[in-house]
């Protein structure tokens, strides 16, 4: 029989001790109060004990399944419905951010929703986790206005053109939630192409090549260092040269 007990006094004496107050005090968290907060984590201790630490035994026995035809993915037996439960409660986006529909929560309550989380379930512990990582990647891809500069085939004094690009700055580093940042901006900001950033480092970028078959954007610049001098225009053949390279 799996027992697990939320160690909640312990979390409040640490909220406590450590100077909770003065959170509170701040304007984003005044609703945040430590009965507010306690009443949350009583919540989620209740939730993690009776609808998430069932499914532990599940996940250990049945496992993921992948199957590599569809690239379907199949979560253990009542995972999917757990998580569903989890994001109706509000649990899962209490400390998002308030401007895109989360609760604002300050983050040293996120750190023990997820400890229970966790404790009673490692495994499905990742899809919150993974949400609010996603959550992270998509504050830091941005949409912008990007003025490329052209040579005009019609002057003979080397004046130059602009064209206007909306461009989305995606992280090569994300892989697929790369495409998924992508598609977002695809479909709330019409942007018209990607500057794929962080290719120096050990990311290949395979995810430009999903991103040009399902959204047919193309890549305009990739960034290959941490000065404006390393946005570079795109080159497919050198890209694709580099992805088989050792």
């Amino acid at each position: 029989m799996q027992i697990y007990k939320a160690p909640i006094d312990d979390m409040l004496f640490q909220l406590e001790a450590f100077g909770y107050d003065r959170v509170v005090g701040l304007e984003a968290y005044e609703s945040f109060d430590l009965e507010m907060v306690t009443a949350l984590l009583k919540q989620t201790a209740a939730f993690a004990e009776t609808e998430i630490l069932p499914t532990n035994r599940t996940g250990d026995h049945q496992g993921l399944k992948w199957d590599p035809k569809s690239g379907a993915v199949t979560t253990p037996e009542g995972f999917k419905q757990v998580y569903a439960k989890m994001v109706e409660n509000g649990l899962v986006g209490i400390c998002g951010p308030a401007d895109f529909g989360g609760g604002g929560g300050p983050l040293s309550l996120g750190t023990f929703m997820s400890e229970m989380w966790t404790a009673s379930n490692k495994s499905l512990s990742m899809c919150p986790g993974l949400t609010a990582g996603l959550v992270e990647a998509l504050k830091g891809c941005k949409a912008f206005t990007v003025f490329e500069r052209l040579d005009d085939p019609l002057s003979t004094a080397g004046n130059h053109l602009t064209r206007e690009i909306k461009a989305a700055f995606c992280d090569a580093m994300t892989g697929q939630n790369g495409l998924e940042q992508a598609r977002r901006f695809t479909e709330t900001s019409g942007v018209t192409g990607i500057v794929l950033t962080k290719l120096d480092g050990t990311a290949k970028g395979g995810v430009v090549i999903a991103i040009a078959r399902e959204l047919g954007l193309p890549i305009r610049y990739i960034g290959v260092g941490e000065k404006a001098t390393d946005l570079i225009p795109f080159d497919p053949e050198a890209f694709v040269d580099s992805l088989f390279e050792t």
